[in-house]
């Protein structure tokens, strides 16, 4: 019998082969049998953003919160997914998470000018576009 570790290990192999459905369902049969972790959770929610599911990633890139709370990459995430779903404000909130936790994080920049322009204040979202090409020259990935 596979042991969850296991489990997470085959999902993982699922989603770097491109099998985003695959990887969901054996994501979501990992969390049914009672497995959390910031891994499990964030990884899920990536396999669901594949999918297009964005209120679902919504939900796992909070659990993966509850883990790590000053995650940035499951932070941005959420911020992504809120503004995907039409909650500008979510986005905003959550990307200025990211930028409280690295005014260098450019993707954070990029993620909150855009949440900015959703709400139609689109000369305030700007400097954040300035801010994300500034970062991302001055600290490439």
């Amino acid at each position: 019998m596979a042991q969850p570790d296991d489990d997470a290990q085959q999902t993982t192999t699922l989603a770097r082969a491109g099998l985003w459905r695959e990887a969901v369902a054996a994501y979501a049969e990992i969390v049914t049998k009672g497995g959390s972790s910031f891994a499990i959770h964030f990884n899920f929610g990536m396999a669901l953003m594949h999918c297009g599911a964005w209120a679902s990633r919504s939900d796992q890139m909070r659990a993966a919160l509850q883990y790590s709370p000053g995650s940035l990459d499951a932070l941005n995430n959420l911020a992504s997914a809120s503004n995907k779903l039409g909650n500008a404000n979510a986005a905003e909130q959550a990307s200025r998470r990211v930028m409280a936790l690295d005014p260098r994080h450019y993707v954070g920049w990029t993620t909150l000018g855009l949440a900015i322009n959703e709400q139609g204040r689109i000369v305030d979202g700007l400097p954040c576009i300035r801010k994300a090409l500034d970062s991302a020259a001055r600290y490439p990935p």
